[in-house]
């Protein structure tokens, strides 16, 4: 009697150490469900502001690359009428506008900053886009750079000339008016004028390709971002 009841004690006793670990087992397992899910939940919210942000490179890059196509176009147009009958006034003050419109370039890396300074980015899954955002981001101080130095040879530029131009009217909001005064037949005939255009004509023509390379692959990276935003 005592051996049965000694042995119903027992299968009873590893019952119910089976049921607590049981119990700990599935606590664990949704813990670590619950944590997973944060995980997942905070990368998904990652994915979708750096989407937001390189939209708001894409704007500005493109934006960038048609003043830069119009400054080249004007520098041009600026140097081929350096000899030769001196072109309208008006003709000339459009040109001379077009060819003083540098860029400057601010990224918009909120998100990319915050995810490098915590150390969170190597917790994005997708290893190949990782690589090719911190590969793209790590090149914007070298354009800015680019940018930096088509705006100095501009403002040469101006300064060489600054006695036969004043500013005009903004009436559509489109910025400053540049106004020829002078003569224009010395304005182009001037020599560190020339000079500072053909640099900046240079410059804007090893700008255009990076300009296209950078949109493009903002607009890739983006297009990723948005699939692993709702992964």
């Amino acid at each position: 009697m005592l051996f049965r009841k000694l042995r119903l004690d027992w299968r009873y006793g590893i019952s119910e150490l089976l049921i607590v670990v049981a119990g700990v087992l599935i606590a664990l397992a949704a813990d670590d469900w619950r944590q997973t899910r944060e995980l997942r939940l905070a990368e998904q919210g990652a994915f979708s502001r750096l989407a937001s942000d390189m939209q708001a490179d894409v704007r500005e890059f493109e934006g960038n690359r048609m003043r830069t196509r119009r400054g080249y176009e004007a520098a041009i147009w600026l140097m081929e009428r350096r000899y030769g009958p001196a072109p309208p006034l008006d003709s000339l003050s459009a040109k001379i506008t077009d060819f003083t419109a540098c860029s400057s370039f601010s990224p918009t890396i909120a998100e990319y900053t915050a995810l490098k300074s915590s150390g969170t980015i190597s917790n994005l899954r997708d290893a190949d886009f990782r690589e090719r955002m911190v590969n793209h981001y790590e090149e914007y101080p070298w354009v800015s750079g680019l940018y930096e130095d088509d705006c100095r040879f501009v403002e040469e530029g101006i300064v060489a000339i600054e006695s036969h131009i004043e500013l005009g009217l903004d009436e559509t909001g489109a910025g400053w008016p540049i106004v020829v005064i002078g003569d224009a037949a010395e304005l182009l005939r001037n020599p560190t004028f020339q000079r500072t255009v053909g640099f900046a004509a240079n410059m804007r023509l090893f700008l255009a390709p990076h300009e296209e390379g950078f949109i493009a692959e903002l607009g890739a990276l983006r297009e990723r971002a948005l699939e692993l935003s709702v992964r």
